[in-house]
């Protein structure tokens, strides 16, 4: 599904993948997951460190040997965050969404010299 997200992104010039996008459910679907699964974790993932390792590993209840039941490791967990991070995958849309109109905001301000939209 990553490689599907990357031509989602190339098409759409967005990350913002619809939760029931109709052209490919599961995409959406996918992408709903990474965010619920991995979200938290997001914004620290900055810090590939033994901090975000460990905080993954309490999160997610893994063994001492770093590997939970279904085989899925820490590393593996880390590597998707920071994958995902690297081509701009929006964690949490209504931030995003806020940032957004923000900024219409301050254009509209600059152009009008008021916050008063029509």
């Amino acid at each position: 599904q990553f490689e599907n997200l990357l031509k989602y992104k190339e098409h759409y010039n967005s990350m913002l993948v619809p939760n029931v996008w109709q052209e490919d459910r599961s995409l959406g679907l996918w992408v709903t997951k990474q965010r619920v699964k991995y979200g938290q974790f997001a914004n620290i993932a900055t810090n590939t460190g033994d901090h975000l390792r460990v905080l993954i590993a309490q999160a997610f209840n893994y063994t001492h040997h770093g590997q939970s039941k279904t085989g899925v490791t820490i590393e593996d967990i880390v590597y998707r965050i920071l994958s995902l991070n690297d081509i701009g995958f929006v964690w949490d849309p209504l931030e995003e969404q806020w940032k957004e109109m923000y900024r219409r905001l301050v254009m509209f301000q600059k152009e009008h010299n008021s916050t008063l939209v029509p």
